[in-house]
């Protein structure tokens, strides 16, 4: 009587990343697709599934969003703090005759002046 000794093949799942990487090497021809699936021990299939899914991936991410009303987002106050310095900045520099020194045109930073407190006198 023969006894079938089947081989047990623990599943691996596989992050994003580790899908991508193997996408990559692929379509920049790295490695072939025999070689990955081997390495991987996925069929062609998979890796098939996995190209189709990443290419249907970058068309959604490359998608102009639907719903988000442009130009309307509120910005951070960090953000609008540097559109106001930049847009002085413009004035400014539209203001000058042509030709200006761009050292003009930069926010003059001092060092701070520190004043030594004065010591009483010695006997």
């Amino acid at each position: 009587m023969k006894t079938s000794s089947k081989k047990t093949r623990t599943r691996h799942r596989y992050t994003a990343t580790e899908k991508c990487q193997a996408v990559l090497a692929l379509w920049t021809e790295r490695s072939s697709g025999a070689e990955l699936c081997q390495q991987l021990g996925v069929t062609w299939n998979q890796l098939s599934q996995w190209q189709d899914q990443a290419m249907a991936g970058m068309l959604q991410g490359l998608e102009p969003k639907r719903g988000v009303p442009c130009g309307n987002l509120p910005l951070s106050e960090r953000l609008q703090g540097l559109l106001a310095r930049k847009a002085a900045r413009a004035a400014v520099a539209e203001s000058l005759p042509p030709g200006p020194s761009p050292k003009l045109l930069r926010p003059c930073r001092r060092p701070p002046v520190i004043v030594a407190a004065e010591s009483p006198p010695s006997p």
